[in-house]
């Protein structure tokens, strides 16, 4: 496909996107950028293109839950897209509703590979991602590596490069994530 007809894909995905439907229960739905569809590894080549396009406009694109492009290239285990974002001047430590990070979401994504979650850590710890920040419920990235263990293949190596990125750790906060699991109920907060 030549360029210019990636450019005009994009530029169709983004006026489809205008147009989004009202969400449940009649309340108003914001407009989805492409770009939340276009940040999966899959669709790289035109996500380089909307980014071609219209850099500040992806950089600053939100979906209802303040979820950045960042935030969910870092979900969907995209580096590449991490990498074109961060270039781009994204805010490496954007929090969503939740108060989740584009760390977090590297680490609470089952999907990413270990060495997926390695380099999307990497990056954004080299773009100044904080890695103690804490969500809404007070948990850190490495909080969450040590409640994803075992579920995901990424948690041992999200870990390992959180570490070594500056994040905190210790034997109690491990074990109290590995022998009292938290009860994901309303009001439960991850240990201080």
């Amino acid at each position: 496909m030549a360029n210019f007809q990636r450019l005009q894909l994009c530029l169709l995905l983004l006026a489809a996107a205008c147009v989004a439907p009202a969400a449940a229960k009649g309340a108003a739905r914001m407009p989805e950028h492409a770009a939340f569809t276009l940040v999966k590894p899959a669709t790289l080549q035109e996500f380089r293109a909307l980014m071609a396009a219209e850099p500040d406009d992806v950089v600053a694109a939100r979906d209802n839950a303040q979820h950045s492009p960042l935030n969910m290239a870092a979900f969907h285990g995209n580096p590449e897209a991490v990498e074109l974002l961060l270039a781009a001047g994204a805010d490496a430590s954007n929090p969503d509703t939740s108060g989740h990070t584009p760390l977090h979401h590297a680490v609470i994504s089952a999907t990413n590979s270990p060495d997926t979650a390695a380099r999307i850590i990497d990056a954004l710890v080299k773009a100044g991602a904080k890695t103690e920040a804490q969500d809404g419920k007070g948990c850190t990235p490495m909080q969450w590596t040590h409640m994803q263990a075992g579920k995901s293949p990424s948690s041992a190596a999200a870990a390992q490069r959180l570490t070594a990125g500056g994040a905190k750790s210790s034997p109690a906060m491990e074990n109290w994530f590995k022998y009292k699991s938290p009860k994901k109920g309303k009001g439960w907060r991850c240990p201080t």
